[in-house]
């Protein structure tokens, strides 16, 4: 009775426990490369150690994984041989115990898969013959034969060949085979394989297109079919065409091969055919029958031309799409067609100039210092960066009209080979997704690296793309190689003759001649509490002061034969300076007195205010003008880019009340939350308030635009006393 009982409980138990089992076994093997080789090889093992009653369990487990796979149509291709493997060594275990029926099932399933698959070597004669056996009973023979030739075969769906080819061997059946060959329609038929017979089918396909058949003088032209590239004439014509291409006056050694363009959809097409150094020919042709057409050998002609340089200094470096051609003003004669990138370094900056020489053409150039922007293109949320749209044409065109800068846009070969360029200028826009709409943008310190690096590969001063706002919004955003916050301006734009209006008044702002012409020596005194001279509280990089050797802490004793002993003195000597004047300095440096020679520059030329990129200010602009600022003059009007220049206005307003009704008045778009924090803790300085002052000081100074107000830690109260400014 016990062992009733306990037989009961088993068979009970395996009922409810086999799909868990099942399901442990799924979780566990899963369908991994690396878990089924290692579970294969262990049964592998198993089996060849003759404990084949055990290594059937692990074939099993890899065959009800791989099989559902298969089913689900997830199985990764290369998991397919290891469940043949896996059907053919259970096989042999059915075999060798004696259950053909399950032996020959397995067989039938490797040939479910693999109509060519053989059995191991090592297996017995005696399976090897009833595997044989099996596949001489459940195969039988076809062969396709088709015009033309080469097409590809089908049953059911699956390719398992090409026509005219030896005969294919596959499973008996009735199968659906199809015939497809480009340009020509595909054929459908149904068929029956038999059993150790061999199934012939004839088919002749249907012409649905075209082919065209060209030649080129010269060899090596680039032949585009409908804009698309399609291939480039090579090799020669050879002697047998001499005579026929004589007759046409034209030299079969320097004409191409014939090139053939298969399967034209019927209808005009264009065919454009491009060589460096050569004209473009562009040729429209129509094709009204699926048949084979040919052209007479197309002509190229050469196409050359030249750039002059004027008014270029002997010193001056010239290149040419990145390769140098010598130095001074140059004539560069016999130019192949085609775009350029001209590049002229000059000691202290650069020109370029971005052209498509045509045939014939001459360029004149005189080239000139500027700052060099990056144009990034146009970027839309979810779409690549677009060249080629409308606005970013129309913006290119505007680009070229700008004096003050060098304009430089990654050529379309630049763009195919550094992918890595518009995925930083994607990344760069991302920061800035949402809030385009407003100025004093700060980027994260990964996104402000992109910007450098960007800057650094292209030698640019600026970066300047556009981001699609709205329907018709857009914001330019420019920025600057040693800011942290780009300039914005937002502007309306639709595809047509009207919509271009706001587009060309927002990038006229960026051709602003700067009014700042004074002198400029790169230094800032201030008159000491005690001694003689005046305190150099800073020297700016790269300034003159710097390059004469000027240093912080350094006396400024007489400047010019003149003895310095407070601002005034200083101020005047320096309006009475023009650019390139020589000045003298005696300064006592730590008890030594000595001698230095600086070589004024203009204002224009600093860090500051060198890359000729101005904006309006308006609430500014009404302040200082007492005017409306749509009714002044740009000239007028126009700020410095650098915010530092913008705290010089800020703090030498008279009534600073005006700035703080502007602010409060929302008129500040163009100042941002730091410098509104900054004034007001000057406006609080000249009240007196000196608690509020602090206060609205330890605000700004979380800004990370701060230290180009604070001066290298100088106390405001010096700002305002001196009246020093950036």
């Amino acid at each position: 009775m016990k062992l009733i009982i306990t037989a009961l409980a088993l068979s009970f138990f395996s009922l409810f426990a086999m799909p868990l089992i099942c399901q442990i076994v799924e979780e566990d093997l899963s369908i991994n490369e690396d878990v089924i080789k290692r579970k294969y090889e262990e049964a592998v093992s198993k089996f060849n150690s003759l404990d084949q009653a055990s290594s059937i369990y692990d074939f099993n487990e890899i065959i009800v994984i791989l099989e559902a796979a298969f089913k689900d149509k997830t199985i990764d291709p290369s998991l397919i041989a290891y469940l043949k493997h896996s059907y053919d060594f259970r096989a042999q275990i059915y075999f060798n115990d004696g259950d053909l029926a399950k032996s020959e099932g397995d067989i039938l399933s490797i040939f479910d898969q693999d109509m060519d698959y053989e059995p191991p070597k090592e297996a017995s004669v005696k399976y090897i013959r009833l595997f044989d056996k099996i596949k001489s009973k459940m195969t039988g023979f076809f062969s396709v034969i088709t015009n033309p030739a080469g097409t590809r075969v089908y049953l059911d769906e699956k390719q398992i060949g090409y026509s005219n080819t030896p005969v294919l061997r596959y499973k008996i059946g009735t199968y659906v085979l199809r015939v497809a060959y480009e340009g020509y329609q595909t054929e459908e038929k149904t068929i029956e394989i038999n059993s150790g017979q061999t199934t012939k089918i004839s088919i002749e396909l249907k012409r649905t297109a075209a082919a065209l058949s060209l030649q080129t003088s010269p060899a090596g032209v680039e032949v585009y079919l409908d804009g698309k590239y399609n291939g480039t004439t090579e090799g020669s014509a050879g002697e047998a065409e001499a005579a026929r291409l004589k007759g046409l006056g034209l030299d079969a050694a320097k004409c191409s091969a014939a090139f053939k363009i298969h399967n034209l959809p019927l209808g005009r097409h264009k065919v454009e055919l491009k060589k460096p150094c050569y004209q473009d020919s562009v040729i429209t042709l129509d094709f009204p029958q699926p048949e084979d057409y040919s052209l007479n050998p197309v002509v190229l002609t050469t196409s050359q031309g030249e750039v002059i340089l004027q008014d270029t200094p002997r010193e001056a470096e010239v290149f040419l799409n990145g390769q140098l051609q010598g130095k001074g003003s140059l004539s560069l004669k016999n130019l192949c067609s085609g775009p350029y990138t001209l590049t002229v370094k000059f000691r202290d900056g650069k020109y370029i100039k971005q052209f498509n020489l045509k045939k014939d053409e001459t360029v004149y150039v005189s080239p000139s210092k500027k700052p060099t922007v990056l144009f990034g293109g146009l970027m839309k949320t979810g779409e690549d960066i677009s060249y080629d749209s409308p606005l970013v044409v129309k913006t290119s065109a505007l680009l070229e009209t700008i004096q003050t800068l060098n304009v430089y846009t990654p050529t379309i070969r630049e763009r195919n080979e550094d992918k890595e360029l518009t995925t930083d200028l994607m990344r760069i826009g991302e920061n800035l997704e949402g809030i385009t709409i407003e100025p004093g943008i700060v980027l994260d310190p990964v996104t402000a690296k992109l910007k450098n690096d960007l800057l650094n590969k292209f030698e640019a001063d600026l970066l300047l793309f556009l981001i699609n706002t709205g329907e018709f919004e857009y914001s330019m955003i420019l920025f600057h190689s040693t800011h942290g916050a780009p300039d914005v301006a937002s502007f309306i734009y639709e595809d047509s003759a009207d919509g271009a209006d706001d587009l060309e008044k927002t990038m006229r702002k960026l051709d602003v001649i700067p009014e700042f012409q004074s002198p400029w020596l790169g230094f800032y005194p201030v008159e000491p509490v005690s001694g003689e001279g005046m305190l150099v509280i800073e020297v700016r990089d790269q300034s003159p002061a710097a390059k004469a050797g000027l240093s912080v802490g350094d006396r400024l004793l007489f400047l010019n034969a003149r003895r310095m002993t407070d601002r005034r003195r200083y101020d005047e000597v320096l309006m009475q300076l023009k650019s390139d004047d020589d000045v003298s300095l005696k300064i006592d440096r730590r008890g030594s007195v000595m001698d230095l020679n600086i070589k004024v520059e203009t204002a224009i030329k600093t860090p500051q205010q060198t890359y000729g990129i101005y904006y309006f200010n308006r609430a500014l602009a009404e302040i200082i003008s007492g005017k409306e600022a749509d009714s002044l003059k740009d000239s007028d009007v126009t700020l410095p880019y650098l915010k530092a220049v913008l705290f010089y206005y800020m703090s030498a307003i008279e009534d600073g009340q005006k700035t703080l009704l502007s602010i409060n008045d929302k008129r500040s778009d163009a100042v941002d939350s730091g410098l509104i924090e900054l004034f007001k803790s000057i406006l609080a300085l000249k009240a007196g308030d000196i608690q509020k002052a602090e206060a609205e000081r330890e605000k700004y100074l979380k800004y990370p635009d701060s230290r180009l107000y604070e001066k290298n830690g100088l106390p405001l109260r010096l700002i305002e006393k001196y009246g020093i400014y950036p």
